[in-house]
């Protein structure tokens, strides 16, 4: 938690510091001017952009009007648009605006970065840019990172070398590059954070669309349609925050994984949390992780991801010395083989709290559900693992299967097809049906955004769970309900640890009352 306060405590740095800066004076394109002016207001706007940067210094603003920029040489494929550090650039302007706020939505009046001509290896680029660089309202499309090596193969739509920019309200489009970053390529050794935020990712390909090496916050983004090797990849020391995105469409290839992360220090810290993860494909569906450090993935629905290995969550390695899942929705995932939903070959320590994980399923293995192949501490509580399809028909290990009890405990939990084969340790285990509202939807299809994971009234995941082990940062559930509401009408089996009401098993707290 301590990280958690301390990474959100920069981010509200960062973005107070982006806020707050005296800008010295603001410069004015507008490629739809005849005759080029000095910049100084909108009637004597600059043509180029590329003049507008090269005269912009420490603390400026460069307002671009809507159109369509290249690179400044078109037959030089490394000819981009260069950002100054600590610059601001706003796109998306009519003209005549007097202020950023009377810009309405940027995209109304686009300002694109076309790097087609050439074409570009990258649209534009950014060199010991610090978090006072805000790249904002622009379409930036049609960079081609595909030299035969070094740099560019790297960032086909923005690559920032060294550099912790702010970029938002941005459209990253139709970009490719070889080897890193199809969309935007961020690296360098800065502690400071980059922030993407209210971006959208479309189209990208050849690697993963956003891959970053330095300290990122990712926030309100859109990532879909990915082709070849992903969405996101995360690969530095230091933390990185993902929330409240979507990730929808995007394959990562045979080998590759949609969203993946291999963190290279042991007090690394990555979040995920309250992300829509659905429709992807890979080698693993949705998620990888490796590496070292400390993993959580809280509030997120996970929804009809495939991978040949791993339908939805893969946990690689044993040097990750914790991985969090919480408050969590999995169901329609599926695989060939691993897991159909969670896969757990690594980890020093996994807990899963408050998760739902049904109807996902693995065609070429037993586990369809939770799948765990590690000699290392897996912990399982007010959770519920319910109708999971392995091969064969729906039992214990088509839902939850392990190599090993021994360093297995589920506490309060719901899992389907128990046995006397069996037993993982631990309180509270049943193998009654959760009564689900309608957990395939109106589509009767699994892994929809319609499917219905909240609990029908006298179902036996109500009022079951141990309070106190809902984590401080959940204060509602899967479907913004609130996270702990009393069922007067059903008995209480669970424990509230002193906490006066007791939270349900599963991602769903139900809010009524039981006749």
């Amino acid at each position: 938690m301590n990280k958690q306060i301390t990474m959100l405590g920069v981010w509200f740095a960062t973005v107070g510091l982006c806020s707050a800066m005296a800008y010295a004076r603001t410069i004015y394109v507008n490629q739809n001017i005849a005759v080029s002016g000095d910049g100084s207001n909108w009637e004597r706007a600059l043509n180029k952009l590329e003049n507008a940067l090269a005269l912009a210094t420490s603390g400026d603003q460069i307002w671009v009007a809507k159109g369509v920029y290249i690179p400044p040489n078109a037959a030089d494929p490394q000819s981009s648009f260069l950002i100054p550090d600590s610059v601001g650039i706003y796109g998306g302007f009519v003209g005549g605006e007097q202020s950023l706020d009377d810009r309405r939505d940027p995209f109304d009046a686009p300002s694109v970065l076309n790097g087609s001509t050439g074409p570009s290896y990258s649209v534009v680029q950014m060199i010991n840019c610090g978090t006072s660089t805000v790249l904002d309202g622009f379409v930036i499309e049609k960079g081609n990172a595909v030299a035969a090596a070094g740099l560019d193969q790297q960032g086909g739509g923005i690559r920032g070398l060294n550099s912790t920019p702010v970029l938002r309200n941005l459209i990253i489009r139709d970009n490719e590059a070889a080897f890193r970053g199809s969309g935007v390529y961020l690296d360098g050794t800065a502690s400071a954070f980059a922030v993407v935020e209210d971006c959208v990712f479309d189209s990208n390909r050849s690697s993963p669309m956003l891959e970053t090496h330095v300290p990122t916050i990712v926030q309100s983004c859109t990532f879909r349609n990915a082709i070849g090797t992903g969405a996101l990849r995360g690969m530095y020391s230091g933390v990185m925050s993902i929330t409240d995105c979507s990730f929808v469409g995007n394959t990562g290839g045979t080998a590759g994984t949609p969203l993946s992360f291999y963190m290279e220090s042991g007090d690394s810290y990555v979040e995920i949390a309250n992300c829509v993860i659905r429709n992807n494909s890979g080698n693993t569906g949705a998620i990888g992780l490796a590496g070292r450090g400390s993993y959580e993935i809280r509030s997120c629905k996970i929804l009809g991801n495939s991978g040949l290995s791993c339908g939805a969550l893969r946990v690689l390695s044993g040097l990750i010395s914790s991985t969090l899942v919480e408050n969590t929705l999995f169901t329609g995932n599926s695989t060939v083989s691993g897991a159909g939903a969670i896969l757990i070959e690594g980890s020093q320590i996994t807990r899963i709290i408050n998760t739902t994980v049904a109807a996902n399923s693995a065609s070429a293995n037993p586990a369809g559900g939770i799948n765990i192949s590690t000699s290392r501490t897996v912990r399982i509580d007010n959770s519920i693992i319910w109708d999971n399809l392995g091969t064969g028909v729906p039992r214990q290990d088509s839902n939850l299967f392990a190599d090993s009890l021994d360093d297995l405990i589920v506490n309060r939990s719901i899992v389907q097809g128990l046995g006397t084969d069996f037993i993982p340790a631990g309180v509270g285990i049943i193998g009654f049906d959760p009564m689900f509202v309608d957990l395939d939807g109106s589509d009767n299809t699994p892994g929809s955004l319609d499917d219905n994971a909240r609990l029908m009234p006298g179902s036996p995941a109500i009022d079951a769970g141990s309070s106190l082990l809902v984590g401080p940062a959940v204060s509602r559930d899967i479907y913004n309900s609130p996270r702990f509401a009393n069922d007067t009408g059903t008995p209480d089996t669970g424990v509230d640890d002193g906490l006066g009401l007791i939270v349900d098993m599963g991602a769903a707290e139900f809010q009524g009352t039981t006749p």
